[in-house]
């Protein structure tokens, strides 16, 4: 079917997709997922209903969801411009289009307090060595939920040498491949789930209990928000993912180690972005610092 403002919006997604093979396979699932979204807003139709006036209206009724109208936003501007290019259409209907700014939020870590507390609950079930060890190791690293998701045995996992590899394909940015040691009481728990749970032979680290398979991205998600619905009742709100990574990366700065490393190890492009964990040192953290000075120069005043 030749392709013109009449073609329908999921063929011309389909389309889409197919020919942006150079972006990574979760960011382009992403922009297919937002252009699903606004398909179905305007009822299913085609190119031609994606006009400005569509596009302004559709960001705002997703306005109140954090990130979900800057992102379809941008996919919606992205596929425009595509559109011209492909042919669909001869000019871009979303120029004059603004995508709302990223929302100013971060989620917090979790007090020290809270950890243990964290970690207990996670190995509460038949599934617990596996679940507990995906929560250790997402904390002790601070590594993204989808990186600690798709680790691979035994190439992405040296217990012996106790690393990480977390590989670029995996990761939401070019700078996200990288190693990061892992903590022997970590070790301890991989070895055990490794050792007595997992199924022998390489291919993906976390398996499904019963059917011995990968572990799908939407159960590997459910361990989770088990976590977060069995913490709520013991009165611990809060729990998400996210916020195992945001943990981690706190640690690192609280064990002293320098921003360039801390955005090393977690695979930040910028130490801008890794001074959003950082924040603001308190008059105690302050105190609390090494004396560089006399550690670099001795003591040279009397």
């Amino acid at each position: 079917m030749p392709r013109s403002p009449q073609s329908s919006l999921a063929d011309a997604t389909q389309s889409f997709r197919i020919s942006r093979h150079d972006l990574k396979f979760k960011t382009l699932r992403t922009y297919v997922g937002s252009l699903g979204r606004f398909d179905s807003w305007v009822g299913k139709g085609s190119v031609a209903d994606l006009t400005a006036d569509n596009a302004n209206s559709y960001i705002a009724s997703v306005i109140d969801h954090r990130f979900m109208a800057r992102n379809d936003g941008r996919a919606l501007k992205l596929f425009s411009k595509w559109l011209v290019r492909a042919g669909y259409i001869s000019t871009d209907p979303l120029i004059s289009v603004s995508v709302p700014k990223t929302p100013k939020w971060r989620p917090k870590p979790f007090a020290p307090e809270v950890v243990p507390v964290i970690l207990e609950a996670s190995g509460d079930s038949r599934t617990g060595a596996r679940d507990r060890a995906i929560v250790a190791l997402s904390m002790a690293t601070g590594a993204r939920p989808q990186e600690i998701h798709q680790l691979r045995w035994p190439q992405d996992v040296d217990l012996v040498n106790g690393l990480v590899m977390i590989r670029e394909e995996t990761s939401k940015t070019e700078s996200g491949h990288r190693k990061v040691p892992i903590p022997p009481q970590v070790i301890a728990l991989l070895h055990e789930y490794i050792d007595r749970y997992r199924s022998p032979g390489p291919g993906p680290l976390w398996l499904h209990f019963r059917t011995r398979r990968a572990l799908k991205e939407a159960g590997f998600m459910a361990i989770h928000h088990r976590l977060r619905d069995y913490l709520r009742r013991q009165g611990i709100q809060g729990y998400q993912a996210y916020r195992n990574r945001h943990t981690g990366i706190t640690d690192m700065v609280k064990a002293g180690l320098s921003t360039l490393v801390t955005m090393q190890l977690a695979g930040h492009k910028s130490p801008v972005v890794t001074q959003h964990y950082v924040g603001k040192l308190s008059d105690s953290d302050l105190r609390s610092l090494p004396d560089w000075f006399t550690k670099s120069h001795g003591r040279v005043l009397n």
